[in-house]
Formats: structure tokens, sequence, C-alpha cells
């Protein structure tokens, strides 16, 4: 399992590489106010995303949920398209900002659907090599798009980019490429057969979005912009590695989680406790070993970041909640769970804003209780969810 993690580790890692080398050009030959604009719609398209699929393309790995993948796929992608149908129009009307949102939204979904059946088909070293063209694609028309005197340029390069990206996955996921295989007989009993990830899912999926820019929003409220690019600046450089650490690790237990509908909480974790142990262990080392380098962050960053190389390592720390935490969130999944964690993500973002307007302190004392937040919420989901999953143990011993 773990060879199939490293092999995702080593694409996703040097997508990320190619993305950050390329911005270091790319500075040179945009605006920053054309960087915005994509900002924003990538965030628009993000929260699209999740609305066009529904989060059913994390019920392709799924055994006792898909036990044709290729059938799910079909239908799921019939459900973006429509999605992109209903709303194609009226952004016409609004904005291009909207309309490219829209179209972007409809291409990630449908990327995040193919790979999700790969991921179905265990196939990591194709998905890994896909991450590497893709960033490379992106940012060689990214720089060719600079040179062209065009409105838009930044955001037609990313689009493009992107809308190969998702063609060329799906000409690698399916062997008959034309006419498109759809299915819309089986779009609506699908969405009602599976609410938990349809409505709860989706529905949790949002706070969660929501739940991890809440910082942000919540500093620039309460303290001043300011503070607020501080913690902009400490989150850019800590949440890439994270997320690339559980993107990569969340993808492989799909598959193995996944592909056995009669696997038990102790099946699950037998085999692979101990590296998962030694893991954690290395990793809240090195978190520790992070507190004591601030002055490296300040030689790194600058005089004026020293209040975001003091908040780096309690993003770290914050972080590594996130990695431990993510067995249990892909068996929150599995077992079809996103109810219960729909609820604790709607008290853990609560309960951050309760803590910034009754609570009148530092911005680093802040930063302090929301990681204990995020500890308990880290706690509380983890117990939940293996409370939960032992049910379905007894359950299966009675078979």
């Amino acid at each position: 399992m773990f060879k199939d993690i490293f092999k995702l580790f080593i694409g996703n890692g040097l997508a990320q590489s190619i993305q950050m080398l390329g911005i270091l050009f790319l500075s040179k030959i945009y605006t920053d106010l054309e960087f915005g604009i994509l900002a924003q719609i990538q965030a628009f398209a993000m929260l699209g995303s999740i609305i066009a699929s529904l989060q059913l393309h994390l019920t392709l790995p799924i055994k006792s949920i898909a036990p044709d993948p290729k059938e799910n796929l079909n239908t799921i992608q019939t459900l973006i398209l429509i999605f992109l149908g209903i709303f194609i129009i009226p952004s016409l009307f609004f904005s291009k900002l909207f309309t490219f949102s829209v179209i972007l939204s409809a291409v990630l979904a449908l990327a995040n659907s193919y790979t999700s059946y790969i991921v179905a088909k265990g196939n990591f070293s194709l998905l890994s090599k896909f991450y590497i063209v893709r960033a490379s694609l992106i940012v060689l028309l990214q720089i060719l798009f600079g040179y062209l005197k065009i409105n838009n340029r930044l955001v037609l390069a990313t689009l493009i980019a992107e809308t190969i990206a998702s063609l060329g996955l799906y000409c690698l996921t399916h062997s008959k490429k034309w006419p498109v295989a759809l299915n819309f007989k089986q779009v609506k009993p699908l969405i009602i057969k599976q609410s938990a990830f349809t409505l709860y899912g989706t529905i949790q999926e949002l706070v969660s979005v929501g739940a991890f820019y809440a910082p942000l929003l919540l500093f620039s409220h309460f303290y001043s912009q300011n503070i607020g690019g501080q913690y902009a600046m400490a989150s850019r450089l800590v949440w890439a590695p994270v997320i690339l650490i559980t993107r990569s690790f969340s993808q492989v237990l799909y598959n193995k989680y996944g592909s056995n509908s009669t696997t038990q909480t102790n099946q699950i974790f037998s085999g692979d406790l101990k590296t998962y142990i030694l893991i954690a262990l290395a990793l809240t080392f090195l978190t520790i070993c992070s507190f004591f380098l601030k002055d490296l962050y300040i030689l790194a960053l600058g005089r004026n970041w020293v209040l975001a190389s003091e908040l780096i390592p309690l993003q770290l720390l914050w972080g590594l909640f996130f990695i431990i935490s993510t067995p249990f969130r892909v068996l929150i999944r599995i077992f079809k769970l996103q109810k219960i964690q729909c609820i604790l993500d709607f008290f853990y973002i609560f309960l951050m804003w309760l803590s910034f307007y009754f609570i009148n302190i530092s911005p680093l004392n802040s930063m302090y209780i929301l990681v204990l937040l995020t500890l308990i919420y880290t706690l509380l989901l983890s117990t939940v969810t293996l409370l939960e999953t032992r049910k379905n143990d007894k359950n299966l011993s009675h078979i």
C-alpha cells in the first residue's frame, strides 16, 4: 500500500514543484489583478465542482456502492453535463467571471470523476503521470498565453489546459470515445439512493471548505487585513505539503478500503497499524522541531513576516491533526457517515467564530485556540467514526 502512496506522492510532488517554479516566471508576465481574478474563479469553481458532481465521484472506488464503476461513471458524467447545461446559459447574462466559473466547475468535476475511476482500478502509476503532465500543460499554456494581447489570458490558458487534461482522462477511462456515454435514466435514482453523498456529503464538503477558509476571514475581520495577510502567508507555505500528503494517502486508502464491501475495521488497521503509528510519530517529531525554527522562517521570509513565522508551527500542528485523521475521513465515506461529520463541522466553525467574537486576545493566542479546537474536533471525529464502524463490524459478524 505504501508503495502506491509513494508513487502518488512523487507525482503530486513533482506537479506542485512544476507549478511553484512556474509561478516565479508567470509573476513577471501577469499582473496581480490577473492572478486575483483567476483566484476568484478557481474558488467559485471549487465550490461549483462539489455541487456539479454531488460528491458521487467518491462512490466509484467503493465496491459495495459501485460494483460496476464504469456504469456509475457514465451516470455521474451525465449529471455533471446536466449541471453545465442548466447554468451555462444564465451565466452569460451575469458576467464572464461567472461563465468561466461554471465551465471550470464542470471540467474539474469531470476530472475528479475520472481520477476516482482510476483510483477504483488501482492504477496509481497512471494517476501519478497524469498529475505531472497536467501541471506541465497548465504552466506551458499560461506562459504561451502571457505573450498574447487578449483579455482574460491567464484565465483562458488555465481553462483550456484543464479542459484538455479532462479530455485526456476521458480518453484514458473510456475505450469507446464517441459518442459520449450518457445515462440519463439512472441520474435521479442514483441521487436518491446515495443521499449520504448527494445531500449530507455535499453539504459537509461545502462546510469543510468553509472551515478551511474561515480562519483567514476571521483574522482579517476581527484584527486587520494585514493580520489576515500574515495568516495567509503561513497557510500558503504549510498547506501545500499537507494536501500533498493527504491527497496521496486518501486516494490509496479509498482503493484499499473500498475494494472489499465486507471489510471490518480491525482488518483495515491490522496490517498497517504499526506503519501508521511510525509515520504519525515521525510527523509529530518534525512538527515539534518546527517550533524552534522561528529565526529560520524570518530569515527566509523577511522581517515583515514575524507573525507569519510564529503561525507556521501552529499551522503545521493543525496540518498534523488533518493528516492523522485521513483514514477516518475515508472511512466516513466508505460507511456513509457524512451526516455525522457534517454536524461536527458545523459545530467546529461555530466554535471558531465564538472564540474570535467573545475572546479578546492576541492573534497568536487565537491561533492556539484554533489548534486546540482542531485537536478536539479530530478526537471526536476519530472516536465517533470508530464507534459507528464497530456497529458495522457487528452486523457483518452476523452475516
